[in-house]
């Protein structure tokens, strides 16, 4: 019979080598930062990681945003199909539309912002 400890189970079902999550992760270093900062605690090299993490966060709910309008305009403009348009004449509509490529231009910030290469510690 196979038992897996809790981090090999995670590492199975999400097919990489970070954390399903990373939010709660995020969020426990800006708390963190926060604290030390008000404290006057922690070290250099802590305060340094959690502005990185902050900084990460960041980026991730910007990418968040972008992703979320470019979605919805791209999904506004589909009434065009129920006007008669066509998959290809639709596609080539939303090429030309800049709000559309914030879809991707998020999408590509959420993944930066997840799998950035960090030093390990």
């Amino acid at each position: 019979m196979f038992h897996a400890n809790k981090h090999e189970t995670i590492r199975i079902i999400s097919f990489s080598r970070k954390p399903i999550s990373l939010l709660p992760v995020l969020f426990n270093r800006f708390l963190s930062y926060i604290f030390n900062k008000w404290t006057g605690r922690g070290d250099r090299r802590e305060q340094k990681r959690d502005a990185l993490m902050i900084f990460r966060l960041f980026i991730l709910l910007i990418g968040f945003g972008l992703a979320v309008s470019g979605g919805i305009s791209m999904i506004a403009y589909l009434n065009m199909i129920t006007a008669g348009y066509g998959a290809r004449e639709y596609l080539l509509f939303i090429s030309k539309k800049m709000e559309c490529y914030l879809l991707p231009g998020g999408l590509a910030l959420i993944w930066i912002s997840i799998y950035f290469p960090q030093k390990k510690e």
